[in-house]
């Protein structure tokens, strides 16, 4: 019984976490919080996608803050890569050079029509659906994280005083 209970309280809190709105987790381990009526007050741009689905071409209107500009006037400009999280955990990582070169989006009307927290979406519209995030409740700047040195191995040297090498040998 204790056990039923307990997982009711955590299913009705999971809405909960989206209450919280878009976090952004800067590089020095910060969280900023904008609230979804935050967000609604910015400054935003009637954008259009087209893409294939469904068997036919779907064309629809958005309305969003675009990302770029919205993250240098918070002041997020000190970063390598970027990656976007959504409430189910799909998760799109974006190289700060990619994100440069293309126009992104904070989504927040489709078609005239105010979204939900839960439907707030990031939108590339040059890009394929798969590089959208539906749901976008996380931000996270990241910096350079440098690949290790390449390490030698020596195998070689440790098997060549026990082995010798044949000679003119002979074919298959």
């Amino acid at each position: 019984m204790k056990h039923r209970k307990l997982m009711l309280l955590m299913i009705s809190c999971l809405p909960l976490c989206s209450l919280l709105g878009l976090e952004v987790f800067t590089l020095n381990s910060a969280v900023d919080v904008f609230g979804l009526e935050q967000l609604r007050k910015l400054r935003q741009e009637s954008f259009s996608t087209r893409r294939f689905k469904h068997e036919s071409d779907l064309i629809e209107n958005w309305k969003g803050i675009p990302l770029q500009a919205w993250l240098t006037q918070q002041g997020y400009d000190d970063f390598q890569s970027i990656r976007f999280e959504s409430e189910d955990n799909y998760m799109v990582r974006i190289h700060r050079a990619e994100l440069d070169s293309m126009p992104g989006y904070i989504a927040l009307r489709k078609d005239g029509k105010l979204l939900e927290e839960s439907e707030i979406r990031l939108i590339f519209p040059a890009q394929r659906d798969m590089f959208w995030v539906r749901g976008l409740t996380k931000i996270f700047l990241e910096d350079f994280q440098p690949a290790p040195p390449p390490q030698r191995i020596y195998l070689w040297d440790k098997e060549s005083g026990r082995l010798t090498l044949a000679a003119e040998l002979e074919p298959f």
